[in-house]
């Protein structure tokens, strides 16, 4: 087991149109506002966010109202609409190639790619050029998949620990051709499992005792990330991150700016599932800033559901060829679905 000590990262970013690793305007992560009793109140919760961040709305939201977009939350766990999501680019023998997640209109995975849409951003004008596509297929079983899953063992989770370990190791089992790495912290950040395809290593790496202690949130993200090996941009395979927390922020050495920092440069989509009485706010951010997705559990007996819904979600990703030049980034283009 390694231990992993504060991690700051000094990136530099490129101005983005076309996803969402952009500058930030929404506050710290874990500094609030806190959308403590959310889960009981979205009317709320929405008010103080717009009170203390009113862009939030805008931006995270789409312009839906807030309380009615917290509610799908917390009533069906995820966003119920269809989305697409630009999660890598990359070049394949000259050609542009895109790695997409894909939610139909109530917002549960598919490879149905017939109504996708991509457009070229001139970064000037802003003007969005159509762009041609040929779908080639999922990505799952074709390419390496990584995915750090990243765990909290804060004291709160005394009741549920059990629970989460069973619903790690049956995402590890429903995913048989990806890599794994398990990270789990409190108040420190360790990594009982480095990267892996070795199920019995994931599953006594899971398992293993581990003391529970206050949340380390911030330090355990950017520990994630480390577990990779490279940036997701530069590693030939489909990186992803699993987060899961039941807490907000309280103990890290690294600061809000280093992991939003670390998260836009290793470029791994994140995918956040809160429980219970967590900063929704911060984790959505999280989420939709690395082009991931967030999940909302009420509490441990929607582990099994959750799992079900990430896995599905990481099958669905479909990979496309784009009429479009190389070397262009995902920050130089658009997708999304025609109606």
């Amino acid at each position: 087991m390694t231990r992993i000590p504060a991690l700051l990262f000094a990136l530099a970013l490129t101005a983005c149109g076309g996803d969402r690793y952009d500058g930030d305007a929404h506050g710290s992560y874990g500094g609030g506002p806190l959308v403590h009793g959310g889960a009981t109140n979205p009317a709320q919760t929405a008010a103080t966010i717009r009170a203390a961040d009113p862009a939030f709305e805008k931006d995270y939201a789409g312009g839906e109202p807030l309380d009615a977009f917290l509610q799908d939350y917390i009533t069906n766990g995820h966003q119920t609409k269809a989305r697409v999501r630009i999660l890598k680019i990359r070049d394949v023998g000259g050609k542009l190639h895109a790695f997409v997640a894909l939610t139909d209109a109530a917002g549960e995975p598919t490879t149905d790619a017939t109504k996708l849409k991509f457009g070229q951003l001139n970064g000037v004008t802003g003007e969005k050029v159509p762009v041609g596509l040929n779908v080639i297929g999922p990505v799952y079983g074709r390419y390496p998949v990584q995915i750090s899953a990243v765990l909290d063992h804060s004291g709160s989770m005394s009741g549920s620990i059990d629970a989460l370990h069973g619903a790690a190791i049956q995402l590890i089992d429903a995913l048989p051709e990806a890599s794994f790495s398990v990270v789990k912290f409190a108040g420190a950040v360790d990594v009982v499992q480095p990267m892996t395809k070795d199920r019995a290593a994931l599953a006594a790496a899971v398992n293993a005792p581990y003391e529970l202690a206050s949340t380390a949130l911030f330090d355990a993200i950017v520990g994630g990330l480390a577990t990779h090996g490279g940036s997701g941009a530069e590693l030939e395979a489909l990186t992803l991150g699993l987060v899961f927390t039941d807490g907000v922020e309280n103990a890290s050495k690294t600061g809000y700016e280093a992991t939003k920092a670390a998260l836009r440069g290793a470029r791994v989509p994140q995918l956040m599932l809160g429980m219970g009485d967590v900063d929704m706010k911060s984790l959505i951010t999280m989420a939709e800033d690395t082009n991931g997705l967030f999940q909302y559990l009420m509490d441990a007996t929607k582990f099994e559901g959750a799992m079900t819904y990430a896995a599905a979600t990481v099958k669905a990703i479909v990979e496309v060829e784009l009429d479009a030049p190389a070397g262009l980034k995902a920050e130089d283009l658009t997708a999304d679905l025609a109606p």
